[in-house]
């Protein structure tokens, strides 16, 4: 596992949470003084993610994102995280620095990649980096709260720099990796900025362009500028802005200047692009603006990242690439917002993939994701035409078992090559053979399908009865080896070592793959809260790497399996404390991007260090979880096919305060999609629900009302029918499709 070490730690923590605490409000109705950092690391209890669940007003993205500075800090030249600019599955990904600084600037870092032709940018007399001083410079914001038009504002004596950025969309100029740059000063009677090139050769300007030896454009720029010691330099008054457009790889010769005109127009284009993908998916709008800007914004970053029909991990560093199961969680959530049509062409080059060592994980991992692909679509030609690919892993899962019963030793993880009987590939196995047996069923296959349903029982049968010798129980808790012949032994702080850290993330792994009863589930989640396994709900990893792979870390997106199998179990405020920690301090503020760990001790007050972002995970971590809050489907009976729907199960109770309104359309469910608004009007006794149930009627359909503290749903009315309210919120929709209108009468307790 990857993960900092910064020599100054002690100092770091104690001078952060001063600071901290001097911003922090006092949390009514705490009784024991709060936790510091240093205490939550030295805890085997998830210390502050037990004080959200115990304070009233713990579970909510303010209360996390007051507990630390926000991840920051990468280990590149440039320092602060990067931002991926690019239209939609384009293959040229621009890199732009979050504190504005520059674009595709050179990383140095062996972990980077540099994307194709830099600029820096200077403002003032001195022309000092924009953005050098960290305390002077904003948040990157997108344009609406999610747009990828990103702005951010630096002040420098009495000028405050505004500077705009965004990818072209046009087909020609996106090949390219154009990104067009808008300076202004925002505030101040005039200011200085100088955009600093680095072709790697020299240019010379030619009828607003700058053009390489090959008389190609690397930058066109509008009558503004004039270079200058291979910089162009511009004056900036607060109503007169410069704008310039950067190719990332050179592009044929342009013939004029660029203009204001010409800027806005491909500002609008770029708009009406990525509009356009979110309203034909699945839309979500609660009444936190964190939440709806956090998804949409996700989903804009992975779409991003995909290059043609590859879903790559990241993109600029050594993560942009396709990894299986990372590729597949992140084409799962793209199909569970709507976005059918690109998954389709996602997956093909996914049940590609192979790795020597983990042929049976990953074998498991792809039928899994195609399974998941019919059960929202019921599109059989997909699988018609992949036959060749999965029926080979098919093949492997059901003829390579040993006498035990379980497959041979594999790779204990994608990052320790220890031979061992995994639990992971075993369970991956199991739960792939069980989903995969209805698709069967649905190409006709039906003796196929029989044998798949007869292998996972007789599969998970073997894996039990290898748990059963190894694992290891105390009162109420149980430790179960991800190493099935013998090699794992109990932690007593999981991540005392680099071992524990790997069984941890692996054991997420499996526990969201349901292939445990609920007693023994019960006992390892246990295990796993009273052994240092969580801080803030999310797992916790320890390494001896560098300064810049903190030593005291936090896997984020790796926390979305447990979390959906506590929303599984009807536990929802757990799932919640989770969901909130991820974003508040798994993702950068703001801009929202994600990465695959992040240090829990700060470099400093502004923040701390995340490892290689943007991540395609990441964002997948968040659709998800989202998802999962509003709608859920269970398979109670283990057929591999979910016959109960869950809708409002996992939201949290200020989302149905008075006034406030959940609205959801089009979200795709194995019985097809289903859309629905619920507005609260407690003041006035009453609640409305508007449901588009899907049109294959489940054998359960459940709404939940989860009412802010204080109040509770009495009796709904729809028509003529009545449903009574249980003790949790629900109601039961018994034997209804369509659109069912419901009135609720609700009141305080």
């Amino acid at each position: 596992m990857r993960s900092a070490n910064p020599s100054s730690a002690k100092w770091i923590c104690a001078f952060v949470w001063l600071l901290l605490m001097a911003q922090t409000p006092a949390r009514a109705g705490e009784v024991t003084p709060f936790p510091t950092l240093e205490e939550v690391m030295a805890s085997r209890s998830d210390l502050w993610g037990q004080l959200a669940l115990e304070n009233t007003n713990g579970l909510t993205y303010e209360f996390f994102a007051s507990l630390l500075p926000p991840p920051r800090y990468v280990n590149a030249d440039f320092r602060e995280y990067p931002m991926a600019l690019s239209a939609p599955r384009a293959p040229v990904k621009a890199r732009l620095i979050s504190n504005g600084s520059g674009i595709n600037t050179r990383a140095g870092g062996r972990s980077w990649t540099d994307p194709g032709t830099a600029l820096i940018f200077r403002v003032g007399p001195d022309e000092l980096r924009f953005g050098e001083f960290g305390d002077r410079v904003s948040e990157p914001k997108y344009l609406r709260g999610h747009l990828p038009v990103v702005r951010l504002r630096y002040q420098l004596g009495d000028v405050v720099y505004e500077q705009e950025s965004f990818a072209a969309v046009d087909p020609r100029l996106a090949a390219a990796g154009l990104v067009f740059v808008r300076f202004s000063a925002a505030a101040g009677a005039t200011g200085n900025v100088a955009a600093q090139l680095d072709a790697g050769s020299e240019v010379k300007p030619v009828r607003g362009s700058l053009v390489d030896d090959n008389g190609q454009t690397v930058v066109w720029y509008d009558n503004n500028w004039r270079l200058s010691r291979q910089r162009l330099v511009a004056n900036l008054s607060s109503n007169v802005p410069a704008v310039l457009a950067l190719a990332t790889k050179p592009l044929e010769r342009r013939a004029a200047p660029l203009t204001l005109a010409e800027y806005d127009e491909q500002r609008r284009a770029c708009i009406s692009a990525w509009e356009t993908i979110l309203q034909n998916g699945t839309t979500a709008e609660v009444s936190e603006p964190v939440i709806t800007n956090a998804w949409r914004t996700a989903l804009i970053s992975s779409l991003c990242l995909v290059s043609s029909n590859r879903m790559n991990y990241s993109a600029g560093n050594q993560y942009e690439k396709m990894l299986e199961n990372e590729g597949a969680d992140a084409v799962e959530a793209l199909l569970l917002w709507g976005q059918t049509a690109l998954a389709r062409e996602l997956i093909p080059p996914l049940l590609g993939l192979a790795r020597k060592g983990l042929e049976f994980d990953y074998a498991g991992r792809k039928l899994q994701l195609l399974a998941r692909y019919f059960q929202l679509t019921r599109d059989t030609d997909l699988l018609k035409a992949q036959a060749p690919q999965w029926s080979k892993e098919l093949q492997l899962l059901l003829t390579s078992r040993t006498n035990s019963g379980l497959f041979p030793r594999e790779h204990y993880s994608a990052e320790l090559a220890a031979p061992v009987v995994s639990l992971h590939a075993n369970a991956q196995a199991w739960r792939a053979l069980r989903d995969f047996a209805p698709v069967l069923a649905a190409l006709g296959q039906t003796d196929s399908s029989r044998l798949c349903l007869q292998s996972a029982a007789s599969f998970r049968q073997s894996i039990m009865d290898a748990v059963e010798k190894v694992e290891r129980k105390e009162d109420d808790s149980t430790f179960v080896p991800i190493a099935l012949s013998g090699e794992d032994e109990p932690y007593e702080t999981i991540t005392g070592s680099r071992m524990g850290t790997y069984w941890n993330l692996m054991m997420h792994g499996v526990l969201g793959t349901g292939i445990f009863a609920a007693e023994r589930e019960t006992g390892i989640l246990n295990y796993l809260e009273r052994h240092g396994a969580l801080c803030m709900g999310m797992p916790r990893i320890r390494s001896s790497g560098t300064f810049w792979n903190s030593s005291e870390a936090i896997a984020p997106f790796a926390a979305a399996r447990r979390l959906s199998l506590l929303l599984q179990r009807d536990e929802p405020d757990k799932a919640l404390a989770g969901f909130y920690a991820i974003l508040a301090q798994g993702f950068t503020r703001d801009s929202f991007v994600g990465s695959e760990t992040v240090s829990l001790v700060p470099l400093d007050s502004r923040g701390r260090q995340l490892f290689c972002p943007p991540n395609s995970a990441a964002n997948a971590s968040i659709l998800r979880l989202l998802r999962e809050l509003l709608v859920q489907e269970v398979d109670t009976d283990d057929d591999g096919e979910p016959e109960t729907l869950r809708l409002l199960f996992g939201t949290p109770r200020a989302w149905l305060d008075d006034q406030k309104e959940i609205r959801l359309a089009r979200a795709p469910t194995a019985f097809g999609p289903v859309s629905l608004s619920i507005k609260s009007n407690l003041e006035q006794g009453e609640l409305h629900a508007s449901i588009e149930l899907p049109p294959r009627l489940p054998q359960r359909t459940l709404l939940r009302l989860r009412l802010p503290a204080g109040w509770r749903a009495l009796i709904g009315r729809s028509g003529e029918r009545t449903f009574r309210v249980d003790y949790s919120g629900a109601i039961e929709l018994v034997g209804m499709l369509g659109k069912v209108d419901i009135v609720f009468t609700v009141q305080r307790r």
